[in-house]
């Protein structure tokens, strides 16, 4: 979401972006190399921000319910949702899907990398003697 990785903006090169009136902070540079438009929210990232928001609504019902059974009915509402969202980017890079588009699917999988990897050199740099484990 924070990147608006979207079927609706992506670009296929800095010349079409300029073509098309954007301004180079206008665009997004996945680590991978893939070029989105960050200067409207795309279809992906408004379906997550709507799920994201009916899954916190969730949780506050399930934490104000009376009793176990309405808590576990507002449990898998918020569960349902959160697998949702965890399913819209991996349903990019699905070959069967109906709008596969795996640059996304790998812009996805590149960002997440960039992470760890940064999530790692913080940790090893502030906790010296620390090694990570994961990836490797």
């Amino acid at each position: 979401m924070s990147f608006n990785l979207s079927q609706d903006t992506m670009l296929k090169s800095y010349k079409q972006a300029a073509k098309m009136g954007l301004q180079k902070e206008d665009v997004n540079e996945s680590p991978n190399g893939f070029l989105f438009c960050n200067k409207t929210k795309g279809i992906l990232p408004t379906i997550l921000a709507r799920l994201l928001g009916e899954r916190k609504k969730a949780k506050k019902r399930m934490k104000e319910a009376d009793n176990d059974f309405d808590r576990a009915v507002h449990n898998g509402q918020q569960l349902a949702l959160k697998v949702g969202c965890n399913s819209i980017y991996g349903w990019t890079g699905a070959n069967f899907s109906s709008v596969p588009a795996p640059n996304i699917a790998s812009s996805v999988t590149a960002y997440g990398r960039t992470m760890i990897d940064a999530t790692s050199a913080w940790a090893e740099r502030e906790y010296p003697g620390t090694v990570t484990v994961y990836g490797e």
